[in-house]
């Protein structure tokens, strides 16, 4: 019975130490554990401030695309890049939106080619008139005036006026939906057969009366209203070509009419 009992008591000692030494391994083992992840993480700080500071990352190649009336030195001032600036650390949301800001700009995108290289695409507006609201602006496709004409720009655009004697231009809205109507006028004209109207050099807005037209090649004044504009270019085309309309000796001719036109000589 008594070397029974030792055995128990040995058999006791050993499971003890046994789950001891389990406890102990544990214990050690998330202790490499936990500095493991601790080098880890330092690690991964240290290569990401390395990567977001190192001049091998620096700029040195500043690629546009796109851009005609914007020069390379208003890109690189508004875009405030810096030679050796680092790629990473640079936030192109704000290169992007900083470049913008050029009344030419309509949209741009920015783009890294590491290790040294950022590439900039630029769409400029398209100028196709010119609004005169007591100064002139440039008006692009989508109707919106953009920026105001300075000594030497190009002026060769037609001009839209009447939109600040009738008001249109204090309301936003109305003033853009207008502008809109008359660019509409534009294409129609350009796509109508009337091709004897010759270069379009005026569209005049009357709030109460529509749209007048003016070319460079006669003065008359040829009054469409509102709509209907392709029906009434075609009558003007057949005035022209059929009854040797002559535009100018011509001051006004009136096509706002159902089936007339009214024709006023100098």
């Amino acid at each position: 019975m008594k070397g029974r009992g030792r055995n128990i008591k040995l058999a006791d000692r050993q499971a003890y130490r046994a789950a001891l030494n389990r406890r102990v391994f544990i214990f050690l083992y998330r202790i490499m554990l936990v500095s493991l992840v601790a080098a880890g993480m330092a690690g991964i700080v240290q290569t990401r401030r390395y990567l977001l500071t190192t001049s091998r990352l620096g700029l040195k190649v500043l690629d546009i695309e796109g851009a005609h009336r914007v020069t390379r030195w208003e890109v690189e001032v508004l875009s405030g890049l810096q030679r050796g600036q680092n790629l990473l650390s640079t936030d192109l949301d704000a290169v992007a939106e900083g470049i913008r800001r050029h009344p030419w700009v309509d949209t741009v995108t920015v783009r890294r080619v590491l290790p040294d290289r950022l590439e900039v695409r630029i769409q400029e507006r398209e100028a196709v008139a010119l609004l005169s609201a007591g100064d002139l602006y440039y008006v692009d496709r989508k109707g919106e005036a953009f920026k105001k004409v300075s000594s030497g720009d190009v002026l060769d655009y037609p001009v839209l006026t009447g939109l600040q004697e009738a008001g249109a231009l204090k309301r936003r809205d109305l003033g853009r939906r207008v502008v809109r109507e008359a660019l509409s006028l534009m294409r129609t004209i350009e796509e109508s057969s009337s091709h004897s109207l010759g270069v379009l050099s005026e569209i005049h807005l009357d709030l109460h009366r529509g749209f007048s037209i003016f070319t460079t090649e006669a003065g008359a004044e040829i009054h469409l209203g509102w709509n209907e504009w392709d029906r009434k270019l075609d009558r003007l085309a057949y005035l022209i070509e059929s009854e040797r309309l002559d535009l100018s000796r011509i001051r006004r001719i009136d096509l706002d009419l159902s089936r007339w036109a009214v024709v006023t000589p100098i």
